[in-house]
């Protein structure tokens, strides 16, 4: 997963340091909105070509499974090929391409618990792709897949809270709290962004927060337990 560098200013985020080279949904950050927003790519499904895609059955056996079979799959539930099929959806890999499907299919992933679709329909209705633009809505679905895990949208909540953007409420001690999990999970500028803030918080609060970050993991950590 890269990222381009953030910049942490003394009030602002330096949004427009994040580069954009190829608009998309789900492996990037939510840039600024106007003037020059950007819309961020969705979470890439597994590498496949136009028809086929690669699946492994067994570890010995792969198993070459078809557009066909992949709608087959979610449609009887499988939250991964529902994620897969909505991302050829979004980006017409083997079928026409459709924005609005692509949100069905995105919902049906998400309501399974699957963070990558929950940020992806954040961004799609922020941006207004397949869907009324709705700040609000996006915001619910960015906390939702920040708490199931997803570094990406933790990196993008951290962002908005700490510039207060969307109707959001500033939130410095909360935006470091989210820098810290984003961090932890790999993403570095993250990580730089929550050592700068730190330095504009009392220890105690910093304390606070990092309890907070600990506690979530466990929580996490829990639910993957319980989940498996």
């Amino acid at each position: 997963m890269s990222h381009s560098k953030v910049w942490l200013g003394l009030a602002f985020l330096m949004l427009e340091a994040m580069a954009f080279s190829v608009p998309a949904l789900a492996q990037q950050p939510v840039e600024t909105p106007p003037p020059a927003q950007k819309v961020p790519e969705p979470a890439p499904a597994a590498t496949v070509d136009n028809q086929t895609e690669q699946i492994p059955s067994a570890p010995e056996a792969p198993k070459r499974i078809t557009l066909e079979n992949l709608r087959q799959r979610a449609e009887n539930g499988e939250a991964g090929a529902q994620f897969q099929l909505a991302h050829r959806y979004l980006n017409g890999e083997g079928v026409t391409a459709d924005n609005f499907i692509a949100l069905q299919w995105f919902a049906r992933a998400a309501e399974q618990g699957n963070p990558n679709a929950q940020y992806n329909i954040a961004v799609m209705y922020l941006n207004g792709i397949g869907v009324i633009q709705d700040n609000a809505a996006a915001v619910d679905w960015f906390r939702q897949a920040a708490d199931n895990g997803d570094a990406q949208a933790q990196f993008t909540l951290a962002i908005i809270l700490f510039n207060g953007q969307y109707d959001v409420p500033q939130n410095v001690p909360q935006a470091y709290k989210w820098f810290t999990l984003a961090g932890s999970a790999g993403i570095r500028e993250a990580a730089a962004n929550a050592v700068l803030i730190q330095e504009m918080m009392p220890p105690e609060q910093v304390e606070m927060m990092q309890q907070e970050a600990l506690k979530w993991i466990e929580s996490y950590e829990s639910r993957q337990t319980h989940s498996n």
